[in-house]
């Protein structure tokens, strides 16, 4: 049973609570934490809420070309913002508004998967994260720390750099055209010079159990152009990143099937 929720106004101070007790947990926006303490056993006796911790982790930070995003920045400040609009998409794809207002970036990048979109995408963007802990801050390549942080760390924001226009691609598939758990979602940051993919990185979420790079797709990538059969050998190399699962949304067998599809829709939209 939930005993007290502390209420820090400083970083170091949530740290303070996290390694220096047990059976305690961070409460951000609410949107799954609560949904699963509600539902299932828990052994969390505390929570540390970061509602008063606005000014340290909340907010948007345009830097020239790097983006710097707090985690406790909720979605809808993400949809708000003209520097994030190639993410709206993705944005969109994620619950419901009413949802949105409440969820927050660092409780997304940690969702369970199928409701972590925006662990993928943070992938694909070379994304970093800041987290700090006992020892201080430290910074980490979000496709290593998208499992989760250690017990006692705190992730206190997500920085990457903004893609060139025309760049970036999404995809998401779903049961519903809005308001549902991934099937398989993709993300790719593709670059072209004269026709011919130089650079790829894809991130595919939804279909293993964990969002990840998609080493394959961005090997059968690189050096082609970017067309249906490039696109088609792409996505049948997807099947070599991923270890599908069966969930009360799809099975295994189906998430195999259909992710080469979604991947060659994500890179061509067709």
């Amino acid at each position: 049973m939930l005993e007290e929720i502390h209420l820090p106004s400083e970083v170091t101070d949530a740290v303070d609570l996290l390694s220096s007790r047990k059976s305690i947990g961070v409460l951000a926006g609410g949107t799954l934490v609560m949904g699963e303490y509600n539902t299932r056993p828990s052994d969390l006796l505390e929570m540390v809420s970061l509602s008063q911790m606005d000014d340290a982790i909340r907010g948007i930070q345009v830097d020239g070309d790097t983006i710097t995003i707090g985690a406790a920045t909720p979605l809808c400040d993400l949809e708000a913002d003209d520097a994030l609009s190639f993410l709206h998409s993705a944005l969109e794809s994620i619950g419901s508004p009413t949802l949105r207002n409440m969820a927050t970036v660092g409780g997304n990048f940690f969702a369970q998967n199928g409701y972590g979109d925006l662990a993928t995408c943070f992938i694909a963007l070379s994304a970093t994260c800041t987290l700090a802990g006992a020892n201080g801050e430290r910074t980490v390549d979000a496709e290593n720390v998208v499992q989760g942080a250690k017990p006692d760390e705190l992730l206190v924001s997500i920085a990457f750099k903004k893609p060139a226009p025309g760049s970036w691609r999404y995809r998401k598939a779903m049961r519903r055209k809005a308001n549902a758990v991934s099937i398989a979602t993709v993300a790719a940051l593709i670059e072209l010079d004269a026709g011919v993919i130089k650079s790829a990185r894809v991130a595919i979420g939804g279909a293993s159990s964990v969002p990840a790079r998609a080493p394959s797709v961005e090997k059968a990538l690189l050096g082609q152009p970017l067309d249906l059969a490039s696109a088609t050998s792409a996505g049948e190399a997807a099947k070599k990143d991923v270890h599908t699962y069966s969930d009360a949304h799809a099975s295994a067998w189906y998430r195999e099937r259909v992710l080469p599809v979604h991947v060659r829709r994500t890179l061509i939209g067709r």
